[in-house]
């Protein structure tokens, strides 16, 4: 994980990867609020009389284009001074071809400089605003305008996040006797297209003048943003396919980041397998019989079970358990299927999943149904399944109205995503006071669940958790009432 440095004297601030992650001293906290980055900045200065399009800050997460042109029909040609600052410097830019009128006159003319933001290998950037200066590099009136598209919503009519003119809107373009330009900001934080990119993002500045040669200048373009770590992507973490010969227990298909143990049984046996058009089953049966609630199939510890182990440094988090299964006999007779966890707990009303012969739907299928009925167990939203570093079990209770009775599986699936366990951690903490209260800020990723912790005394006190939070990819906020005069906080992942 890469660590944004934070400067202060007012706390200290430590990083590991679990643990204590950030102290602070409540009497002498006095930080502003967490602020969107700076990502990248062309401030257009020219060095030696040559025009500069390269970046001149790049946030250290990202790598960032030049300013490029797509064709000759644009040319970046020199720059303008104004008088209200002599020595601040705006790159000029004009077509060479004309250009039409609208937003798509500009578009089918091509004439548009552009600049692309790439995140680092499993980063992602999620986008606040892209702020510019411009103004008309010769005098007016003449109708001028500038068009700002972006891939991530498309380079067409109507699709434009700014359009800005000399003769219209508000605020105006200004000519270049203005002792100013212009600056303008595009407001991206409410755009979902602009959050967890992991590929890359790119915008165009279309420039439309009414002849050729006329020109607009810029400076000061910025994209500011965050940076987290990217998204973890879903995948095949187990797969049992019921179909290896000699034995139907074990895993047909492990991730190569965990390790997955057999399907082993606590009163209940795999007792062999029945051969449908869609698949092959294991039959598995109780020992013992009888029973109709979840709380009777905990008390009789009739089922069987799996575990999912990460390798040594890697996480896992869990979004979904499929399978299909049907009552190995015919009906009818009420069989059930509960579904436990020890990352929920093995009581009743803690279930995952319920499933019966007789009640609920989809109802769980007799043999003489074509084919099992599948299910899937949605644990994307849980946050006991996120940030996964030891193992996790699934229990599958059986319940039959008789020993012997059994229901049969083909197919059971664990996906989830893979990750390192060293990357999730805290980014970039601040704090203040908010009234009488505590705000903490920190960036967070999702994925873990974060603990914010309190202690009276760093030398003898236990430290206590206040509140516990689901991580999000960005800002996350804790507040807590600071009745005492001192204490110290920490946000752990838990």
């Amino acid at each position: 994980m890469k660590k944004n440095s934070l400067d202060t004297v007012k706390y200290s601030r430590a990083l590991r990867p679990f643990g204590t992650l950030v102290l602070l001293a409540l009497a002498l906290i006095s930080a502003p609020s967490l602020q969107a980055a700076e990502l990248v900045t062309y401030d257009m200065q020219e060095t030696g009389g040559v025009a500069i399009t390269a970046p001149t800050n790049t946030h250290t997460d990202i790598t960032a284009s030049d300013l490029t042109v797509a064709s000759t029909d644009i040319q970046q040609f020199g720059k303008i001074q104004l008088s209200g600052d002599l020595a601040d410097d705006f790159s000029a830019w004009r077509p060479t071809v004309l250009t039409g009128t609208g937003a798509s006159g500009a578009l089918s003319a091509g004439t548009y400089f552009s600049l692309t933001l790439t995140p680092d290998s499993e980063r992602s950037i999620t986008l606040s605003n892209l702020n510019f200066a411009a103004v008309a590099a010769t005098t007016g009136p003449s109708a001028r305008q500038i068009y700002v598209f972006s891939d991530k919503t498309g380079f067409a009519d109507g699709n434009e996040l700014l359009a800005a003119s000399t003769v219209s809107g508000t605020p105006l373009i200004p000519y270049n006797n203005a002792a100013v330009g212009q600056a303008f900001s595009i407001d991206l934080s409410g755009n979902s297209a602009f959050s967890n990119i992991t590929d890359s993002v790119t915008f165009r500045f279309y420039i439309q003048t009414p002849d050729i040669y006329q020109s607009i200048a810029f400076d000061n373009i910025t994209v500011n943003g965050t940076t987290t770590n990217a998204p973890l992507v879903a995948t095949l973490l187990v797969n049992y396919d019921m179909e290896t010969a000699g034995s139907r227990s074990v895993p047909s298909v492990v991730n190569i980041n965990v390790a997955a143990t057999d399907l082993v049984g606590t009163n209940a046996a795999n007792t062999g397998t029945i051969i449908k058009s869609d698949d092959v089953y294991a039959s598995w049966s109780p020992t013992l019989g009888g029973g109709s609630t979840a709380a009777d199939a905990l008390a009789a510890a009739t089922y069987f079970s799996m575990t999912v182990t990460p390798n040594a440094g890697e996480s896992v988090a869990i979004s979904n358990l499929s399978f299909t299964v049907f009552a190995a006999t015919g009906g009818p007779s009420a069989r059930q299927l509960y579904i436990f966890s020890d990352k929920t707990g093995y009581a009743d009303t803690a279930e995952l999943f319920t499933a019966s012969t007789v009640a609920g739907s989809p109802l769980i299928p007799y043999i003489d149904a074509a084919a099992g009925q599948e299910y899937t167990v949605d644990l994307s939203g849980n946050s006991a399944f996120a940030n996964i570093t030891d193992s996790v079990t699934f229990r599958f209770y059986l319940q039959t109205p008789d020993a012997g009775q059994s229901l049969a599986f083909g197919e059971i699936t664990v996906k989830g995503a893979v990750g390192d366990a060293s990357s999730y951690g805290v980014g970039t903490i601040t704090a203040a006071m908010s009234g009488s209260n505590l705000l903490i800020n920190w960036t967070g990723a999702a994925g873990p669940t974060y603990g914010i912790e309190m202690t009276p005394d760093l030398v003898s006190g236990t430290w206590t958790n206040i509140q516990s939070l689901t991580g999000i990819d960005g800002l996350m906020s804790a507040t807590n009432a600071a009745a005492d005069p001192k204490a110290f906080y920490r946000v752990i992942i838990q």
